[in-house]
C-alpha cells in the first residue's frame, strides 16, 4: 500500500528532475529490503473491540448473573486470535514472506519475552521472601 503511493511520486520527481539516480535508487531499496510491509489486516481492531465487550460481558456477570455475553465474546475473540494466527502462518510458509532477519527478530523477541517473564516471576517471589 506504501510502495503504491510512493510510486507516483517518485515518477513526478523523475518527470520533474530528469535524473535516473531517483528511480533507481528507489527500485533498488524496494528489492533490498530485508523486511516487508503487511497489509493492513482486521484483526487489531476487531481483538481491541471485543475485549471491551469481555469487559462488558463481566459487567454483566457480576451484575444481572448472566454469563451469555462474556461466552460469546470469549468464544468470538478466539475466533480472532485463530484468524490473526492463521495469516501469520500463511504469510510465514506458503507466501514466503519472513526472511531470515524476520525470523531471527521474531525468535530474539519470544526468547527475551520469557527472559522477562523469569525476571518478574523472581522479583514477585523476593517480596514474600
Amino acid at each position: 500500500m506504501i510502495s503504491n503511493l510512493l510510486i507516483p511520486l517518485v515518477y513526478k520527481l523523475y518527470i520533474y528532475f530528469p535524473k535516473k539516480k531517483i528511480l533507481i535508487r528507489y527500485i533498488n531499496m524496494k528489492h533490498r529490503l530485508p523486511y516487508h510491509i503487511i497489509k493492513l489486516r482486521p484483526w487489531p481492531i476487531t481483538s481491541a473491540i471485543k475485549a471491551i465487550f469481555i469487559a462488558l460481558g463481566l459487567i454483566n456477570l457480576f451484575h444481572f448473573n448472566s454469563p451469555t455475553l462474556l461466552l460469546l465474546k470469549r468464544l468470538s475473540i478466539l475466533l480472532s486470535i485463530f484468524q490473526w494466527w492463521r495469516d501469520e502462518i500463511r504469510e510465514a510458509t506458503y507466501i514466503g514472506k519472513h526472511t531470515l532477519r524476520v525470523q531471527i527478530g521474531l525468535k530474539l523477541g519470544i526468547i527475551l519475552f520469557i527472559t522477562r517473564e523469569i525476571c518478574f516471576f523472581f522479583a514477585f517471589l523476593s517480596i514474600f521472601s
